[in-house]
């Protein structure tokens, strides 16, 4: 706190002082207004609108004893009023007000500031001392534009001076042209304002050097009476702004070169008094028409919007507020005798103590994260005062750019320096920003802590994401184990939108088997996966993964896997044989089998391998990974000896002693077809078919299958059946190695060219196919017709019965047959012709028997002429019973 002295300057019963033209923007964007309320003991009154003009309401006031303030403005948030020392009319002096260091709601008299001064009265005449209200406050320096009256109304521009000072430094005029300034703007350390009825005027800050820079065009010399000086705090640039005609507004760009016109437009109140820009380059223009009567009205964007016309009469309808520039009147000649002689005020002075506000609350919790809706928000409290205390504070939730409100808790009177956001004002998961500002004890609110992007409050300039959904649940897998090192991977990170991310949350947890936790191995972000170091050999552990996200949500742990260190090897598996096939091998083995602490299962691998008939050689594809007991080697050779085995290894590697169990594979079947050749032909449309069939293992062939097709490639198939399906027809249904089976058609073959195959089934596999055995089928036809007791057979009878007999012969593999009388004469050949004998009748019949022979069939018994007497006549009944026999056949 800072002690300075207080002046009360007695008038008697001097004139009442005003507020003269106290309008502005503060550096923090507050549009202020100052007022003084003479009905309220000389109140010096300030007003702020934070909402550009919306609403005003009471910030700070001041008692002043019986005068108020005069000329009064504001800079950044200096409070100034001034007195400028002129000739020898009298000594005025500026000095300033801090505004932060004013407690709201200040009692009576208890802040006043003012800087002596003194006044001088010369008697025969009278005259009246006219300020303007222009005041300009930066780099260090203060500017005040002044205009002096010598006697009543009677203007002498020589004495109309522009002076310049400091805070605490003497003032001093640098040149003139003060009259009537109503406004001044400083860019780039200079100070530009408007010298009436002349010209725009810049002020160097280092020289003090008056540069005029030209009219904007068009504009009438007597208007810049009225005009004011704006700097737009969004582009930088230098606006000029006439009031002047009737209800119409003129603005013009001054871009450090020349003027130009932005935006012309109309209003509808005739006389605006005061004009100030916003930090958002909006123009704001207070007028006054009665006592009582103010309003406000907004134009943005130059002139492209205006806002609605606010009427501020009845917030100020009690008190005097001039808007106008005000004189001091001064004391005529015969005012009284009582201050004939008074020629300095009597002055004061006693000490006083200033409330100083608090700095801005720096907002310490939530962080970047929370992992709740209901977040508690910290702050620390400072103030420079020594044992001032905080009152009262407010939290609000802003947008991103801190120019919208989306949540507030309104004030709160406590000393508390943290506050949990209620339930229902955060009602999703995002990104929210927090902001908040404090009250000291004296109801002062904090001092804008001057940081983007909001430097009106304390808070957090990147945003705060709630994440209250926890991270995905997380798998992991063991890898190797050894007696004190145990390998884990885990599946990475993964969190629901809005995810807060990884925090480099998330460790490795080995427990005892009690859940007694022993390590917490934290990982870093990305990592999946750890080696487990330090374990001991043969004890059992339990370990699981866990991930935590930014917010500090949790997921579930991974589903907990046994780990043994493990040193001992399974045990050897027992190895079954399967169902031995010509070219597979079901094999089967016992179940993992370890002795504690069994570290579990890793892999299981099979092995094969095939004698070559001097050494054991790996099949291919062998040794392999399997799973399972069971295991179907395929693929093998036929009457081949293998051997196979099964190995167990553990997590932590160990592998169990390997043992090789052998077999040898199925031989397939061999069938052969004996009794057809693909010479002569057979006119039997069912013909009987003889096949052989070998087996390696000697073992009892149960199934027959046999083909018949008018193609060499079995395309067309004309029969196709097996001894299990359809017995008929068959010798036998199963017959041992080496024996010979039979199958006879149980319905006619067409005639033409035909092929027979055959192959047998042992049980386990089908062999393969016989050689293919081609024959042909010839329709029947007789030469001549024979009655059954004819005594007489032609030539061509026995001709054709030799010519078929022997093709049939042929047909089912046998030699042909010779004859008596190769050559048969017919009788017209006269005593050349053959005698028909018993010998021709009796070769035909034995090589038809030999037909039937081959075929394992009962031959003809020839009966009733089994024997052929060789005195009988050859009847026509033997040579038909010759044809039927062929048909047989």
């Amino acid at each position: 706190m800072s002690a300075s002295n207080q002046i009360t300057l007695d008038f008697g019963n001097s004139p009442q002082l005003q507020v003269n033209g106290a309008y502005g923007v503060l550096s923090n964007g507050w549009i202020y207004i100052i007022r003084a309320n003479p009905a309220s003991s000389n109140r010096i009154e300030f007003w702020v609108s934070s909402d550009n003009g919306a609403s005003f309401y009471l910030h700070t006031y001041i008692e002043s004893g019986n005068w108020g303030l005069y000329n009064t403005t504001v800079s950044g948030t200096k409070l100034l009023s001034t007195r400028v020392s002129n000739g020898n009319w009298g000594n005025y002096y500026v000095y300033g007000i801090d505004l932060t260091a004013i407690p709201v709601g200040a009692s009576a008299n208890s802040v006043a500031y003012s800087n002596g001064g003194w006044w001088q009265q010369y008697f025969g005449y009278s005259y009246y001392a006219d300020t303007g209200p222009a005041f300009l406050a930066s780099n260090g320096k203060i500017y005040v534009g002044t205009t002096n009256r010598v006697d009543s109304g009677e203007d002498s521009p020589s004495e109309d001076k522009m002076w310049v000072g400091g805070w605490n430094t003497a003032f001093s005029a640098i040149g003139y042209g003060g009259a009537n300034v109503r406004t001044m703007v400083e860019k780039d350390w200079r100070v530009y304002f408007v010298y009436p009825g002349v010209n725009v005027v810049s002020i160097d800050m280092n020289t003090n050097a008056f540069t005029p820079i030209g009219l904007p065009s068009g504009m009438a010399v007597n208007s810049l009476y009225y005009t004011y000086l704006l700097r737009n705090p969004k582009d930088g640039n230098i606006y000029f702004v006439d009031p002047y005609l009737i209800a119409t507004l003129r603005i013009y760009k001054y871009d450090g070169s020349s003027w130009s016109q932005v935006s012309s437009f109309s209003f509808t109140h005739p006389s605006t008094e005061t004009i100030v820009m916003d930090s958002s380059g909006n123009i704001h223009a207070f007028y006054y028409q009665a006592p009582g009567s103010m309003y406000h009205y907004t134009v943005s964007n130059f002139g492209t919007s205006v806002s609605a016309i606010t009427d501020l009469g009845a917030l100020f309808s009690t008190y005097n507020v001039a808007m106008q520039a005000q004189t001091i009147e001064g004391y005529s000649k015969g005012v009284g005798a009582a201050f004939a002689s008074v020629t300095t005020t009597r002055v004061s002075i006693y000490s006083y103590t200033a409330n100083t506000v608090p700095n801005a609350p720096t907002v310490t919790s939530p962080t970047a994260y929370a992992n709740t809706r209901t977040p508690t928000i910290s702050w620390t409290f400072s103030d420079p005062d020594s044992g001032d205390t905080q009152a009262g504070f407010e939290v609000e939730i802003a947008n991103s750019a801190y120019n919208a409100v989306l949540w507030s808790s309104g004030y709160i009177a406590s000393s508390a320096t943290s506050y949990t956001i209620p339930a229902g004002a955060i009602t999703s998961d995002g990104s929210y920003y927090f902001r908040m500002r404090v009250w000291d004890s004296s109801g002062a609110i904090n001092i804008a802590n001057g940081t983007s992007p909001d430097p009106n409050y304390g808070g957090r300039s990147t945003p705060t994401v709630i994440d209250t959904v926890a991270p995905n649940q997380p798998t992991h897998t063991i890898g190797t184990v050894t007696g004190t090192t145990a390998a884990i991977t885990f599946s990475a990170f993964s969190d629901n939108v809005p995810s807060s991310g990884q925090n480099g949350g998330g460790y490795v947890c080995v427990e005892t088997m009690a859940s007694v936790r022993l390590q917490t191995n934290w990982l870093a972000v990305g990592q999946t996966s750890y080696t487990i170091t330090g374990l001991t050999p043969n004890t059992q552990y339990r370990v699981f993964v866990v991930y935590q996200d930014n917010a500090g949500n949790w997921s579930l742990s991974s589903p907990v896997s046994t780990v043994s260190t493990d040193t001992t090897a399974p045990n050897s598996p027992t190895q079954t044989n399967g169902v031995l096939y010509a070219t597979s091998n079901g094999v089967s083995w016992s179940a993992f089998n370890d002795p504690a602490p069994s570290s579990g299962l890793l892999l299981t691998t099979l092995y094969l391998q095939q004698w070559n008939g001097s050494s054991w050689a790996n099949v291919l594809g062998y040794p392999k990974s399997v799973v399972g007991l069971t295991n179907s080697l395929t693929g093998l050779t036929p009457a081949t000896q293998y051997r196979w085995g099964v190995t167990y290894m553990d997590n932590a590697g160990n592998v169990s002693t390997l043992n090789y169990t052998t077999f040898t594979t199925n031989s397939y079947p061999v069938s052969t077809s004996v009794n057809l050749s693909s010479s002569g032909y057979t006119l039997n449309k069912r013909p009987k078919f003889k096949f052989t069939v070998t087996d390696a293992n000697d073992a009892t062939l149960t199934n027959f299958q046999i083909q018949i097709s008018a193609a060499n490639d079995f395309s067309s198939i004309l029969l196709d059946t097996t001894s299990s399906a359809v017995s008929s027809g068959w010798s036998a249904t199963s017959l041992s190695s080496g024996s010979t089976g039979y199958y006879t058609p149980q319905a006619d073959i067409t005639t033409g060219p035909r092929y027979v195959r055959i192959r047998a089934y042992d049980g386990k596999d089908w062999g393969t196919w016989s050689g293919t055995a081609a024959f042909t089928i010839q329709a029947v036809s007789w030469p001549t017709v024979i009655a059954s007791d004819d005594t007489a057979i032609s030539k061509r009878t026995i001709d054709d019965l030799r010519t078929k007999i022997n093709a049939i012969r042929q047909a089912r593999g046998l030699a042909v047959a010779t004859w008596t009388d190769a050559s048969i004469q017919d009788w017209t050949n006269g005593a050349s012709a053959t005698n028909i004998r018993a010998v021709h009748l009796i070769e035909l019949r034995q090589a038809i028997t030999d037909i039937y022979t081959v075929l394992s069939t009962a031959a003809p018994s020839w009966a009733p002429d089994t024997v052929i007497d060789t005195t009988k006549d050859r009847k026509g009944q033997h040579w038909l019973d010759l044809r039927t026999a062929l048909l047989g056949t």
